[in-house]
This record gives structure tokens, sequence and C-alpha cells, in this order.
């Protein structure tokens, strides 16, 4: 009876040592360092940092620090965007530890031997620091380690992460979409499968909806009716499509299109200096949308939106006058203007008067 005790007993205490191990390797049961201090991994100056290398998508890349200016290794012309960068050196230079495990030797208990990111800085001094991401632990949050502290595995933020999930030219400067106000648009040309359609603002006179009350006015007043009549105008909105007759256009509809303009933005950036436009369907665009309108000093502006092909999500390559950066417009911002239907624009008056002469045609017939 002795004996089987003392052995429920051994095989008591494995069980515990098991499970402690498995809480450890977990990230949820750690011999962690409580020293009251907040724990840098890489204790670095942001400042000091000359070099840094890291996997950015499927590539890896080098920012190289020259005269206090950052380059592209592979690219010196590359426009970095030093904002952007410096971001990401905080980012490391700054990144403290949830909790600190010493006495890690077997890196590879938490996925540090095949790291999903490997980033290397260098100093001024030539002194190369690496840290390696690996996996992911239960408590969300990742587990890192710097070269410098060897046996020390370090849990952090999972969004530290994040700040690598990006490609090259989320470090890139780039031009915004000109800015446009809608009240300011004169007119809109798109180009489009062959036909061309043009949105113009044409003065008018107002339309007068009172009607004359008193026919005996003084002449006088009628005089001071007539002035006020002959100054009273209004801007309304035209459509021509091609070479037809222009109809008067549905103002709410046509602010439809100059709202999306007003509001065009890119989703993404693609090549800031391209010389080969057929790559992106732009050396023979699917459509052109040409806005003329006064800037903000009261300028007048001409900018022409070059619209090329679509990429594996279906959004449009693009550029801008004579600008060779590529952008990327979502479909939505531009599916406006490349289904365009005359019928659709059209002024209510203007559908009146074509639905009673297709019927007054279908009686005659």
């Amino acid at each position: 009876m002795k004996k089987g005790r003392n052995l429920i007993i051994a095989l008591a205490v494995l069980v515990v040592l098991g499970v402690v191990y498995i809480l450890a390797k977990q990230g949820l049961f750690e011999e962690t360092e409580e020293t009251g201090e907040t724990v840098y991994v890489a204790d670095l100056n942001a400042d000091d940092i000359q070099e840094i290398s890291l996997q950015l998508g499927e590539e890896t890349v080098k920012f190289i620090k020259n005269d206090d200016t950052w380059k592209l290794e592979s690219d010196e012309n590359f426009p970095v965007d030093e904002d952007k960068l410096g971001t990401l050196l905080d980012a490391v230079a700054d990144l403290e530890a949830v909790r600190e495990l010493t006495d890690a030797e077997d890196v590879s208990e938490y996925g540090l031997d095949s790291p999903s990111n490997t980033i290397t800085v260098k100093n001024g001094d030539g002194e190369e620091i690496v840290l390696r991401i690996g996996d992911s632990a239960s408590t969300g949050d990742i587990y890192v380690n710097n070269s410098a502290k060897e046996g020390t595995v370090y849990t952090v933020s999972s969004s530290f992460e994040s700040e690598f999930d990006k490609d090259v030219y989320d470090f890139a400067q780039s031009t915004d979409f000109p800015e446009i106000l809608t009240d300011n648009i004169q007119k809109i040309t798109v180009e489009n499968a062959g036909d061309t359609y043009v949105f113009y603002q044409e003065e008018r006179e107002a339309e007068d909806t009172d009607e004359t009350e008193d026919s005996t006015d003084t002449a006088d007043e009628s005089t001071d009716e007539e002035t006020s009549e002959e100054s009273a105008t209004e801007m309304v909105w035209v459509l021509q499509k091609n070479e037809e007759t222009p109809v008067d256009a549905d103002s709410t509809k046509v602010g439809t299109l100059t709202s999306q303009i007003a509001g065009m933005t890119y989703t993404d950036y693609v090549n800031y200096n391209c010389t080969d436009m057929s790559q992106y369907g732009l050396a023979e665009p699917t459509a052109k949308i040409t806005v003329d309108y006064t800037d903000s000093d009261g300028e007048e502006q001409t900018t022409v939106l070059s619209v090329g092909s679509t990429d594996a999500d279906g959004n449009y390559y693009t550029h801008v006058d004579d600008n060779t950066e590529i952008h990327v417009v979502s479909s939505s911002a531009l599916s406006e203007f490349l289904g365009i239907n005359v019928d659709d624009y059209k002024a209510a008056e203007e559908t009146e008067e074509t639905t009673e002469d297709t019927a007054s045609e279908e009686t005659t017939e």
C-alpha cells in the first residue's frame, strides 16, 4: 500500500511539472524579472540608428542614413518619407517588454528559430542588433528576442508586428490627389469606351415662378420688376454626349460626380517613377476624367485623371496629368464615371418632354 501511495504521489508530481512546463512554453507561467521598471527590448536611441533592414511583404529592404538623409539601399532615388520611417524607428527603439523570460536557451520553443520577421539595426559605431519576431503567446502577445541578449526572450504587444505588415511604398513620399471643392467645379469631361460626355454649367435667367397679381400696377413698379427679372440669373448643369444636342442635367445627380471628385483619394501607391505606362493599362487609358475648376486662390485649373487596368482586387491604376506616379483608386470611386447613361442624368423637365414625345409618336403611329 505504501509503495502504491508513493507511486501515485510521484505521478502527480510529474503531471504538475508537465503542466508547469506547458504553461511556461505558452507564456502563461514565466520566470519574470520583477524590477518595477520598464524593460526595453532593444535599448536603442532612434536618432542613433544609421541602418535598418527588415522584411516588408515578400521583400527584404534596407534603409541607410547618409548625411542625415534616409535612402533605400536598392534605389537611391526612391522618395523615402522620413516621418513614416521615423515612426518605425521609434517603434523599434522604444519597444517595451510585457514580460521577460530568462534562461530561454531553446528559442525554437518560441518560434524564434524561424522568425516571421528579422529586423537588423546598426548605429553610427557599426554596432548591430538583430531583433527576431517569433510565435504568438496564448495571451495574444508575441515572442521576440534580441541578439545582444542571448538566453532571454520577451513577450511584446502584438501591435509591434503590425508595424511591418506593409510594403516599401508605405514608406514613400507621394503627391495627393488635387484638392478640388465641389462648388468650384465648372466642367467635367469623361472619355470612356469611345464616347465623350461633357458636363458644364450654363448661366441662364432665373425662372419666375410668381404670377402677377395686379395687372394695374403703376408704370414705375412694372419697370422695377422688369429690371429685377433681367438681373436674376442661375447656373444650370448641361450634359452633352459627343456631338448630340445638349440636355439639361439633374443638378443632384451631377452633384454625385462632383462629390466623388472632391472626395477622391488613393488606396495604394505602386510606382513613384513609371517609365512603362502599358504595364498599368495607362499607355491607352480605359478612361480619362478631365476636371476644370478654380483653386483656393481663385486661379483656373485643369486636372486630368487617366484610368488604366485593374489590380487583383478590381481597383484601378491611375495617374494624374503628366505625373509619373502610379496610384490605385477604388472601383467604387470611379464607377459613376465609367457607366454614364445620358437618360440617368437628364433633368426632370427633359425626361418629361422625352416621355411626351415618345407617347406622341406612338399615338401618331
